[in-house]
């Protein structure tokens, strides 16, 4: 009998573990494949894990002070920009939005996350989602070829793709979550056997460049080389790599697909600064950023170029856009989460002691920030994860080791 009520006991906990796996699977799913889409749906979830994060999670002492600095930089900046913004109220809104409410809930998830399962578990079902992106992206290209192009709203508000002989390009926010993992991919050759590993990176290679998207084929040729240089081996002796590539020809043959153009037409736009536009608003934002002398013009504040009807101040250069905004002050609070991981990173690497898994997140996390050069991803709030996923990693990092009595002195001097 009391056998019988153990066993019935196991089983439920179990059963409710696995359930629970589901809903945070579910969660990220949402988040990864369909950013910035279906939000009545994903926020519900996202608000649910941040409840269950938040009652089983302790926030510390330093990620606490990190909070509020946000809080003070972001509620002081807004008053800059009161008296000079077209729409305070929006700007005061996003601003609290990006960059103090959801780096909190992003930071308190990323703190449980890390908790309750190992790195190599996260690793392996972050790149499995990714891969049903990219799933996404052939799907939403079937749909487009076949007619049912107004199908893909449920991914992107105003779905374009341009298929033609020169050109072989799609408009899709799902990219944005790809270029991360792709851009780090390189580092986890072992997570994987050599066919699986080589299969995956193919599927994401060749997305990247049907994708036609300069940021997302830059990625790809960064994961590309960090292959390269960390698989030497791997290389000298995999048949599986030339039979892989040897399958991408065909399928590339078959398909009629002018992966050339693409790449030709991705080269030019990325020796052109990204276009026209861009270099102008970088330009305007290095001048504007000069003239506050570093002190920052205020939230909602743009400088005299539009890019945005709507909301005048936003523009693709985010990074120069925040330094424009809040000055360097400002700037050196919100890059706290890069700036942490990058002197744990550079320390780690000091005693030798990076692993698959820093180089996972750091890259990743890098190459994501030089992409917000040319595309505003952090300012969308469902890409900030990654970011603040990638400080959460480091900050459990460095507890280990202190728990593994490594001399921390060596580290941190």
């Amino acid at each position: 009998m009391a056998i019988s009520t153990i066993n019935s006991s196991t089983t439920g906990i179990w059963e409710r573990r696995k359930l629970f796996n589901i809903f945070i699977y579910i969660t990220f799913f949402l988040f990864i494949v369909t950013p910035n889409a279906l939000r009545i749906i994903k926020l519900p979830f996202l608000f649910l894990l941040l409840v269950i994060a938040a009652s089983n999670t302790k926030i510390y002492k330093s990620q606490f002070i990190y909070f509020i600095l946000l809080i003070a930089v972001t509620y002081i900046y807004v008053l800059v920009g009161y008296n000079k913004t077209v729409d305070f109220q929006s700007a005061s809104t996003q601003a609290l939005i990006i960059f103090v409410i959801f780096p909190i809930i992003w930071t308190t998830i990323g703190n449980f996350i890390f908790k309750i399962y190992s790195v190599n578990s996260i690793l392996k079902k972050y790149i499995q989602i990714g891969l049903w992106g990219c799933l996404s992206v052939y799907m939403a290209y079937a749909a487009f070829i076949t007619g049912y192009g107004d199908y893909v709203r449920f991914l992107i508000e105003r779905p374009n793709v341009v298929f033609t002989g020169d050109v072989f390009a799609i408009s899709l926010h799902v990219f944005g979550s790809l270029l991360v993992i792709v851009a780090a991919l390189g580092h986890v050759s072992q997570l994987y056997s050599t066919r699986r590993y080589i299969f995956i990176l193919l599927i994401y290679v060749m997305t990247s460049f049907i994708s036609g998207r300069s940021a997302f084929i830059l990625a790809a040729f960064i994961g590309i080389f960090f292959f390269l240089i960390s698989n030497k081996k791997m290389i000298k002796n995999s048949f599986t790599i030339i039979l892989g590539v040897v399958i991408l020809i065909i399928i590339l043959f078959l398909t009629d697909v002018q992966i050339a153009d693409s790449i030709t037409f991705f080269y030019k736009k990325l020796t052109s600064g990204g276009g026209v536009e861009r270099t102008t608003q970088t330009r305007l934002l290095i001048d504007g950023t000069l003239k506050t002398y570093f002190w920052g013009a205020g939230h909602g504040v743009g400088i005299d170029y539009i890019r945005n009807l709507n909301y005048p101040w936003r523009y693709e250069n985010l990074i120069l856009s925040i330094l424009y905004r809040v000055g360097i002050i400002g700037f050196l609070v919100y890059a706290y989460p890069y700036i942490y991981s990058l002197l744990c990173f550079l320390r780690l690497n000091r005693i030798r002691k990076v692993n698959m898994y820093d180089n996972f997140f750091f890259w990743g996390t890098t190459v994501f920030i030089l992409v917000n050069v040319t595309n505003p991803y952090m300012e969308s709030f469902e890409f900030q994860f990654p970011f603040y996923f990638a400080y959460c990693y480091f900050f459990h990092r460095y507890k280990n080791l202190m728990n593994e009595n490594i001399d921390i002195v060596k580290i941190w001097d």
